[in-house]
């Protein structure tokens, strides 16, 4: 459907920072109930065991579609304050400004995930990109299969399929049924849909063995809309095979789209706020939905959720509540085709499709997504049940299979990984993306107080002069303007020293910001000599920016380089960088405390905020400083 594209903004006047330090706290997770057809505990239910909140009635029984409501409380997402959600139908979340003028908002899928971000013009959170269709037609399975085999061979005679049932299956011969199993075992030779794990049969006549067995022809199976001559391997016709995954029913009973199953309406998505812990949450769960996609039978249905859990955060009503990011899923078994790892869309779940999952924040200026996906290197048919590598066999930060749970504090993200999706929870680190703003290491300076300006790369001259309280510094170049000075961890700036070099301690903050950038753009800071990126800040439509970030506690005393790099008005990426200095206890050869003239940033591990990370929360966002007469050029 046609829809209005939301624009990211944010709030008028404030600007909201995003820390690049985190304490390692472990996640919590509750008991769990466990809705019709879930095979995890991953879901969260209500206490009397029924989906949370109320059905989403503004796009029930409709494909394609997506409304705006208002934020549970204001969100911290990526560096900007949110007041609305967007809610689509098709597996995704986006944080927007809320405005009672847009009723609608993005909701295309089978993209990749920068795509998606680009195409809705607004951050993005997403549990499961695909073309889930609310208004697709659902048939209740009667019985589960448990085992299955084949006589014959329709290539040179006629073949028999043998299927057990878990439990007595009630059927009478000449009655028609549908079955569909799934089995690694399998291979049935489908030229036409490269999903060859599984086989489908479609009203065939059965003849009864007995109470849990009964026969029908396997000559044919159904591909999608059509039918094939199937093959079946050795290991299909020399024993019963234990499925991994089975199912009977039958394809003339009534459909049960929307019925309630006593835990939730099929085919339904949930939105509503609860408590997780004891914490404000708030919930969007499709519950027993499907896709729209022919070539998957009625029967197969997913149970997932995105859980965005309140955390407490000083000054959160103004600059947006941190909050912890959770996705369950219960049951997934019917795949779409997803979007091509190559780029676009793909078709009939071969190896190259990709299901989107996760978060995703995209600049305009720069045209490129700032992604966290989880399963980019994953097959989308491999994401279903019954496999190693499926969603509910695997977690994140989490005892729980099917949880994968991150966090967004100050904007940014914090204890994300990409899952190995072996079984075993374990990650690797995300890979390293595209970013125009990325750290330029070859701009540092090897003094303290000498600083460099670059225009798209190309050396520019800029005043680098104290501010009028000596306790920070200012550069000017044209209608350029940067501004910095340090605070110690107890928030209480920090004079410039006696050559006037601006000085930062570790575990302190450094005050940063500017005027003459891009409007409502990104700026990102840096501190050398291992770059440590220290935080997103962004831009009013007035292109000005101020605001905290934190320097890492663990940071050894000498000269560092703190970077700028953000956007010029014309979309040329700026990078200014300036040698200051971090004191030390004594001893150090270059007079400051340290054992070298350029010390090391990076550091080990950083296991809390320290007393500093306090002081930013209470100080919130500051004023931009105004700076002296101008004295000395690249000092």
């Amino acid at each position: 459907m046609k829809t209005t594209k939301l624009s990211q903004r944010v709030y008028a006047g404030v600007i909201t920072v995003a820390l690049g330090l985190f304490p390692a706290v472990a996640l919590t997770s509750g008991a769990n109930a466990v809705g019709v057809g879930d095979i995890t505990t991953a879901m969260r239910y209500d206490l009397d065991g029924t989906v949370i909140g109320e059905v989403a009635t503004e796009i029930q029984d409709s494909d394609d579609d997506s409304y705006l409501i208002e934020a549970p409380w204001p969100m911290n997402f990526f560096g900007r304050t949110f007041d609305g959600l967007c809610v689509t139908s098709n597996g995704t979340v986006s944080p927007v400004v809320y405005d009672d003028g847009n009723t609608s908002c993005d909701d295309t899928y089978d993209e990749p995930m920068a795509d998606l971000a680009d195409s809705a013009g607004s951050p993005l959170i997403a549990a499961f990109s695909n073309d889930n269709d609310l208004g697709e037609t659902v048939k209740l399975a009667d019985k589960t299969v448990s085992g299955f085999s084949v006589s014959g061979d329709p290539s040179t005679t006629d073949s028999v399929v043998t299927v057990t049932t878990s439990t007595a299956h009630g059927l009478t011969s000449g009655d028609v049924r549908s079955v569909y199993v799934i089995d690694t075992v399998f291979n049935n030779g489908n030229e036409d849909d490269t999903r060859t794990d599984e086989y489908w049969y479609e009203d065939v006549t059965v003849t009864v063995v007995n109470s849990t067995q009964f026969t029908f022809s396997g000559d044919s199976a159904k591909n999608g809309d059509g039918s094939f001559t199937p093959s079946y391997p050795a290991g299909v016709k020399s024993g019963t095979v234990a499925v991994d995954q089975g199912w009977v029913w039958d394809d003339n009973a009534a459909d049960v789209d929307g019925v309630d199953d006593g835990i939730g309406k099929i085919n339904t998505i949930y939105v509503g706020e609860t408590t997780v812990d004891g914490r404000d949450a708030w919930i969007y769960t499709n519950y027993r939905s499907v896709t729209n996609d022919g070539n998957n039978p009625d029967i197969l249905t997913n149970t997932f959720q995105i859980v965005l859990i309140k955390r407490t955060t000083p000054n959160g009503d103004t600059r947006g509540y941190d909050f912890d990011i959770e996705y369950n899923f219960g049951a997934v078994k019917d795949g779409d085709d997803g979007y091509s790892a190559e780029g676009g869309s793909c078709g009939d779940l071969n190896s190259d499709c990709r299901t989107g999952v996760g978060i995703a924040d995209w600049d305009p200026i720069g045209e490129v997504a700032d992604v966290y996906e989880l399963f980019a290197s994953t097959p989308s048919r491999d994401l279903v049940d019954g496999h190693t590598t499926s969603m509910t066999s695997n977690r994140l930060n989490s005892t729980i299979n099917g949880r994968y749970t991150f966090r967004m504090v100050g904007g940014a993200v914090q204890e994300f990984a990409v899952p190995v999706m072996d079984g075993t929870g374990t990650t690797e680190d995300r890979p390293e993306a595209e970013d125009p703003l990325a750290p330029v290491p070859e701009q540092q300076t090897q003094n303290a107080g000498d600083s460099a300006l670059t225009v798209d790369g190309v050396t520019t001259p800029i005043v680098v002069d104290p501010n009028a309280s000596d306790d920070g510094i200012v550069g000017t170049a044209g209608d350029l303007t940067f501004e910095m000075s340090g605070l110690d961890p107890e928030g209480l700036p920090l004079p410039l020293d006696s050559d006037g070099n601006l000085i930062l301690n570790a575990d302190g903050l450094v005050d940063t910001g500017g005027e003459g950038f891009a409007a409502d753009s990104p700026v990102k800071v840096y501190l050398f000599s291992d770059p440590t990126f220290l935080g997103t800040l962004f831009t009013d439509p007035t292109g000005t920016f101020s605001g905290l970030l934190q320097i890492p506690a663990g940071i050894d005393p000498g000269v560092h380089n703190l970077q700028v790099v953000g956007y010029d008005p014309d979309g040329n990426v700026l990078v200014f960088t300036v040698g200051v200095v971090v004191p030390g206890a004594g001893g150090g050869t270059d007079g400051y405390g340290g054992d070298s003239l350029l010390a090391a940033t990076g550091i080990d591990s950083i296991t809390g905020f320290g007393t500093a990370s306090l002081v930013l929360f209470a100080l919130g966002t500051v004023a931009v400083v105004v700076s002296r007469r101008r004295t000395a050029v690249n000092r």
